[in-house]
């Protein structure tokens, strides 16, 4: 499977003051990152950051605008992810739905923050049990291979002090529903020949070493693995407090040494997948194999990749 590229120049509604149009908020970061320029002690801090934003977030409102106006229809079930360019993705449906350009969509989050996001912006939500259907996964890669159309999701900034924690097993079960799957990517620099650095896998906490081994063997030589901090990097077993989910589940990174591979080949993604899947433990992983187009949000219009069968 490899992707084609696709011309998305239209006309975009862009936040007033970018270009003109519509007055879209002056953000496209998310619920979390608007509010906190509440804060009078991060007035001058917000202000500095306003006009940066207005600049190099127009590249995200156009490809959340072309994505809405031309791969999201009317009575669909869409499953929506988190991120900066999947928060534009959710107020520019909002934004259609508003001026009558999009009725009866009904969406299902594939994490609490894009539930928030959603919240905030009147999106009508449901979910598996009363729509074991979705017709479109709309979520954002880490990175992706374009030519295999192949791509990450649940990695973590190292830099983070406090990240925000990928819900893999929530969204697993989205993908496996979605007819189609859309990734999102909002920088051009994310597309690459080959899936590289971490690919992070949730377990069950109550065995986690035993799990650990089990995937250490199979990628000896090729990457080490980590368990995952709740408070930013600290050690390979997730120092002194490693995150645990809701559900009771802990996040290994296994960190390549370079691209993916496994028993030191470049081998297709659909066989590094199965043979983390056969990991007993193993709830769900980050790498998504066979997304049907890829939207990446660059500078001068949006770049569709569309998976050729």
């Amino acid at each position: 499977m490899s992707g084609t590229v696709a011309s998305c120049s239209h006309r975009s509604l862009l936040p007033a003051g970018a270009e003109g149009g519509r007055a879209w908020p002056a953000f496209g970061f998310g619920t979390a990152q608007r509010l906190s320029c509440h804060s009078s002690r991060r007035q001058l801090h917000c202000q500095h950051f306003a006009a940066h934003a207005l600049t190099s977030n127009a590249a995200h409102w156009r490809a959340a605008e072309y994505l809405v106006k031309h791969h999201i229809k009317d009575n669909q079930v869409v499953a929506l992810g988190s991120g900066p360019l999947a928060a534009a993705v959710i107020e520019s449906i909002a934004g259609f739905i508003t001026a009558h350009q999009r009725q009866g969509i009904r969406c299902i989050a594939a994490s609490d923050a894009a539930a928030a996001e959603a919240a905030v912006h009147g999106l009508t939500q449901t979910n598996l049990d009363a729509h074991p259907e979705v017709d479109v996964l709309v979520c954002e890669a880490d990175c992706i291979d374009s030519a295999r159309m192949a791509f990450v999701v649940g990695c973590i900034d190292d830099e983070q002090e406090l990240p925000q924690q990928p819900q893999l097993l929530r969204f697993a079960r989205l993908r496996k529903a979605a007819h189609h799957v859309i990734a999102l990517v909002d920088d051009s620099t994310k597309v690459v020949t080959r899936l590289k650095g971490s690919l992070p896998v949730a377990i069950q906490a109550s065995n986690w070493e035993q799990t650990a081994e089990a995937i250490d063997d199979i990628f000896v030589g090729d990457a080490e693995i980590w368990r995952r901090s709740s408070e930013g990097p600290a050690n390979p077993r997730g120092g002194e407090h490693p995150y645990t989910s809701p559900e009771g589940h802990q996040l290994l990174d296994i960190k390549f040494d370079g691209g993916f591979k496994l028993y030191g080949k470049e081998v297709p993604y659909g066989q590094i997948a199965a043979e983390i899947e056969g990991v007993a433990g193993v709830v769900a992983h980050g790498l998504v194999v066979g997304a049907d187009m890829a939207l990446i949000a660059e500078a001068a219009e949006p770049r569709m990749l569309v998976a050729q069968q």
